[in-house]
């Protein structure tokens, strides 16, 4: 009796269990959401021709610019021998102050030295021709009368110097101020300003070319363009990657020119044309931790997956795939 009670009671415990794992919901599982295409810019990997080019960014290896003032306490203007752009050389006057009659004075002293100076050349000669007469005497007056003279003429040079404005160096005018124009001067006051330069420019670079000493390559500065000559490479450093740093150094291949009032100039010299290379956009291709470039390449779904490339040349804003892409392929255009 009581087994058929215990039979009855597992039973309905069955049929119980049954009715709920038939009302009870299935698991939901995870789902994935479609892939959106329209997120992503993709461009077309393209076979074509490439140029790359050596960018360089020149800069004057010594250049300094002087403003040009007078001390003098009250300056009397007797000549201006400058304008703006114009050139000059060491040693020329550019501006000169009334000096009230100093330069004749220093003239007469140095004339006087000379006559000196011949008067002891004149009783030298004398004494070899005359062996019985002495002009040690004379000579030793005419000697400190000489020295006297070349104190003056001394001092009156050294005065002069402030009533000339003179070019220390090859430059060129870069400023005049108006106030010139009109033929007056204030002491303190700069009246004009000269760039100096000796005409070299250095650049440093780490790209992979086999620049040559003596070879002239292009150069501009705003809309003037200009032919350099190199004049000498020398290695100054390593890149991380192992890149060695070359410090160029350039001048006017055109020897006789001026000073140009120039600090800066660009230079763009074109390499060999590669042909039938696949290029994409430079930012397509991104590196990772383990050194390699890759792309994101996106197959005919919409769907991308990493691809490793082996880099080559940039030119302008593409980048050339030597390995890992071919023309046609799809690519993520921005992938950093």
């Amino acid at each position: 009796m009581k087994r058929f009670y215990f039979f009855i009671l597992i039973s309905a415990l069955l049929a119980l269990t049954g009715c709920i794992g038939k009302d009870r919901p299935e698991l939901s599982r995870p789902t994935l959401s479609d892939y959106d295409v329209r997120s992503v810019d993709t461009v077309t990997a393209t076979m074509t021709d490439a140029t790359p080019t050596v960018e360089l960014v020149l800069k004057s290896h010594d250049t300094k610019k002087v403003d040009y003032r007078t001390t003098l306490p009250e300056p009397v203007l007797e000549s201006v021998n400058i304008k703006e752009g114009d050139q000059v050389q060491a040693g020329d006057v550019m501006v000169t102050f009334a000096s009230e009659g100093l330069e004749k004075k220093m003239e007469e002293s140095e004339d006087r030295l000379e006559e000196d100076r011949l008067l002891i050349e004149h009783y030298e000669n004398l004494a070899k021709l005359e062996p019985g007469n002495d002009y040690s005497e004379e000579i030793k007056e005419i000697q400190a009368d000489a020295e006297i003279a070349a104190a003056y003429a001394e001092d009156y040079r050294a005065r002069m110097a402030s009533y000339n404005l003179i070019a220390e160096g090859n430059g060129v005018v870069s400023s005049v101020h108006e106030m010139l124009s009109y033929g007056v001067a204030f002491p303190g006051y700069t009246l004009f300003s000269v760039t100096y330069s000796d005409n070299q420019f250095v650049a440093e670079t780490s790209e992979d070319y086999d620049f040559k000493v003596g070879e002239v390559y292009p150069a501009s500065f705003a809309v003037s363009e200009y032919d350099m000559e190199l004049l000498s490479v020398e290695e100054v450093g390593k890149e991380d990657d192992g890149r060695s740093v070359k410090r160029l150094t350039f001048t006017f291949a055109d020897h006789g020119m001026g000073v140009a009032d120039v600090t800066q100039m660009n230079m763009r010299i074109e390499k060999t044309t590669m042909k039938n290379v696949v290029m994409v956009p430079e930012y397509a291709v991104f590196s990772a931790e383990d050194g390699h470039d890759y792309v994101y390449k996106v197959n005919e779904e919409g769907y991308r997956h990493a691809v490793e490339v082996e880099t080559g040349e940039i030119v302008g804003s593409e980048r050339v795939i030597l390995k890992g892409l071919s023309d046609g392929d799809r690519v993520v255009k921005d992938a950093r």
